[in-house]
């Protein structure tokens, strides 16, 4: 009876870490689903600002959504294991990814509640501002090692990586 436990314990935790690892044949399949998480991220939190001015059961319908595809990401990102060694792009999308995790949480939330308020005053819009350049200034510096990391990953390797057009979205959200 132990033995059939304890094989039964050992199936489902072997079972349960196989679903959890991923599992890259190639260079180029590990980049890309790094790119792919983040395209997913970048396109959810553009979808949310193009549409914050919604009604308010709609803005926080959204903002969930929204948040739970950045969770999502975030934990697929953490989960990944570094490619043969190499954990250049990992350690530049881990702290990445937390950031659009965390920005999500607090400075759109803070967002998402002024609006909610109706408050419209020039307090408020300079907080907004403010709120929005931390954004970017945070993004800014965790983009700019992301795409140097990529970079350095497509010479490693040996990658014909193409032109992001996930980083010229990114790029307009700076602005």
């Amino acid at each position: 009876m132990k033995k059939t436990i304890l094989l039964f314990f050992i199936l489902i935790t072997g079972v349960n870490y196989h679903a959890s690892a991923q599992q890259f044949k190639t260079a180029l399949d590990y980049h890309n689903y790094v790119a792919r998480e983040q395209e997913n991220v970048v396109n959810a939190v553009i979808y949310f600002t193009n549409h914050f001015n919604s009604k308010d059961s709609v803005l926080l319908d959204n903002y969930s959504k929204t948040k739970d595809i950045l969770k999502k990401s975030w934990e697929h990102i953490q989960k990944m294991p570094s490619y043969e060694g190499d954990s250049e792009l990992l350690n530049a999308a881990i702290p990445l990814f937390e950031m659009y995790y965390s920005t999500m949480n607090i400075e759109y939330h803070e967002m998402v509640d002024l609006f909610i308020k109706k408050d419209f005053s020039k307090k408020t819009q300079d907080r907004v501002n403010s709120l929005l350049n931390s954004i970017n200034e945070k993004e800014k510096k965790l983009d700019y090692h992301m795409v140097q990391a990529q970079t350095n990953f497509a010479k490693k390797y040996h990658l014909d990586i193409q032109k992001n057009p996930i980083q010229q979205k990114v790029n307009e959200l700076k602005k």
